[in-house]
């Protein structure tokens, strides 16, 4: 199929380096004037957790791509769902992300959609993975993406174990959804991931018609001791949406069970 993945490029690397240099010199007490942190990034409540938004005024990766905090970009409704929203600007398009402020290890981590993501325009990525930003263990980054990469014959959906490059650590498929809701998951061990994604928000995955599932093994797994979640949506290799239009993804929930809870 030739689907293009969608990672972090050196732009992201580079931003990620910055932002963690300014951190360390708002420490320091001689440099409580320079440009704001992470820490001072907007931050939302969504799903029991505390997230940044992302933001940035120049274009980073993923894509490169501009990303906008606004919220007309990222808001959680009075239903308390997420909206990501792309958004044209001032002659730009600027995608969404939002951060966990929290880091997590080993666990199942569970996406409940609430929009049509087989219905993403062409050009729009959905990404619900984690990330740490030490390179080690791959950035432990384990990703759902949800696009068919430019091409519309593609597939449209993807589970992926860093590294990508790997032709074992990549499982494409097609999702064709019966109505707005579809839930996405991956539990990731010291030497496996599996993924599964279903039809609906059931209470548990067996009560969900499945739409594909896949197990990873391997000695060298993602190892997830202190990642965070991040859910995006933004723009192949930042090119606008095929439709010219806005895109919108909604999630209802993130959910997370520690490893430890599992085997109990």
């Amino acid at each position: 199929m030739n689907q293009k993945p969608g990672k972090y490029s050196e732009l992201e690397g580079l931003a990620i380096i910055k932002i963690a240099l300014i951190f360390i010199l708002l420490l320091l007490p001689s440099c409580a004037t320079y440009q704001p942190s992470l820490r001072q990034l907007r931050t939302i409540q969504f799903s029991g957790f505390t997230w940044f938004v992302k933001e940035s005024s120049s274009v980073v990766g993923p894509g490169p791509n501009f990303f906008g905090s606004g919220t007309d970009q990222v808001w959680v409704d009075a239903q308390g769902f997420l909206h990501l929203k792309i958004k044209e600007k001032n002659g730009h398009w600027y995608c969404a992300e939002i951060i966990s402020q929290r880091k997590f290890p080993d666990g199942k981590f569970t996406f409940q959609v609430a929009s049509r993501a087989d219905k993403l325009d062409p050009n729009v990525v959905a990404g619900l993975f984690t990330w740490n930003t030490h390179p080690r263990f791959h950035h432990q980054e384990v990703d759902i993406e949800l696009s068919c990469w430019g091409n519309p014959e593609n597939f449209n959906a993807q589970f992926v174990v860093q590294p990508y490059t790997r032709s074992k650590n990549i499982h494409r498929f097609q999702v064709e959804l019966k109505g707005d809701y579809s839930t996405h998951e991956f539990t990731t061990g010291r030497d496996f991931v599996f993924f599964e994604s279903y039809h609906g928000h059931p209470e548990k995955s067996s009560q969900g018609g499945s739409i594909n599932s896949w197990l990873f093994n391997s000695a060298q797994g993602p190892r997830i001791r202190n990642a965070e979640i991040r859910i995006n949506l933004w723009l192949v290799d930042g090119l606008p949406p095929n439709n010219r239009r806005e895109a919108e993804i909604i999630i209802r929930r993130v959910g997370y069970i520690p490893m430890s809870q599992l085997r109990s």
